[in-house]
């Protein structure tokens, strides 16, 4: 690719990510402040980690458990909001709420389970009797 058709792209990718930022901020963000989101889950995060309940995403687990706080912002969001939302409704950001508790679950017991077998002496351990 030369250095025109790099541009040409550059300027026809962005003018798209204007176009789907435009929509989707509405959804996610106050016009007052459009990083309003980012700054609601970091507050979260340090209240929750000041009080010993960190969100550890190195792990399957945690990085579900994030998806799903995320989504629980999203949804308080949109009850704030008077408009219907421009993408994704409050139904479907519930339905989503529901998946990523789902798929945490699935990830902190296979975490778990993955530990027993590799590690037989843990207190994750079950006693089978």
């Amino acid at each position: 690719m030369n250095k025109e058709c790099f541009i040409d792209d550059l300027i026809e990718t962005s003018e798209k990510k204007i176009v789907v930022c435009s929509k989707k901020r509405d959804d996610y963000a106050r016009d007052s402040d459009c990083l309003a989101n980012f700054k609601v889950m970091s507050a979260i995060a340090r209240v929750m980690k000041q009080h010993g309940y960190e969100i550890d995403i190195t792990k399957a687990w945690g990085v579900a458990m994030w998806h799903l706080l995320h989504k629980f912002v999203r949804i308080v969001g949109l009850y704030n909001i008077d408009a219907k939302p421009n993408n994704e409704s409050a139904t479907d950001s519930h339905l989503d709420l529901e998946l990523y508790s789902a798929l945490a679950k699935a990830c902190y017991e296979e975490a778990h389970r993955e530990d027993v077998i590799l590690n037989p002496t843990s207190q994750n351990a079950i006693n089978p009797t």
